[in-house]
């Protein structure tokens, strides 16, 4: 079982690719196995709670009574490597998963011509800048504008 989409109950949600290790192994944490009490999320979102199109998916995500991971990413923001996989579920270019309305973009970003492995880079880094809310559920992810679109995955 693969410990980075699991949760310890009373604890804190662990971001993808993190794990959790057992502490009675010797030495800690050489087994990566999971631990009591984990239990997998069939799906995850990528959360803004002060958007409201990511509050509708969410709930649409509830009211079907799908278990998921909630991962608000300008707390916990992806990595490059995360983001890159998250794109590929999506079948979209990084450019594409761009907020072209933001502020910082608009100063920073409009009319620039970068690769894709730079767009990966500046969305790490600026995650305000990543479009909102991403939906995940095994090797496929839909973005939740509308958020309808997440009825794909349920």
């Amino acid at each position: 079982m693969d410990s980075s989409v699991h949760i310890d109950a009373g604890k804190k949600t662990l971001r993808p690719g993190r794990k959790k290790i057992c502490e009675s192994c010797v030495p800690p944490g050489s087994c990566l196995r999971p631990w009591p009490g984990m239990r997998a999320f069939p799906m995850e979102i990528l959360h803004n709670p002060r958007c409201t199109k990511s509050r509708e998916t969410l709930a649409l995500i509830e009211a079907a009574g799908k278990d998921v991971k909630v991962i608000e990413y300008l707390k916990e923001p992806p990595s490059e490597k995360e983001l890159a996989e998250i794109l590929l579920k999506l079948g979209m270019k990084a450019e594409d998963l761009v907020r072209k309305g933001e502020d910082l973009y608009k100063e920073k970003y409009k009319g620039k011509t970068l690769t894709e492995k730079q767009w990966i880079a500046v969305l790490a880094d600026n995650p305000v800048l990543i479009e909102r809310p991403i939906v995940i559920s095994g090797k496929k992810a839909v973005l939740g504008r509308p958020p309808e679109n997440v009825k794909k995955l349920l």
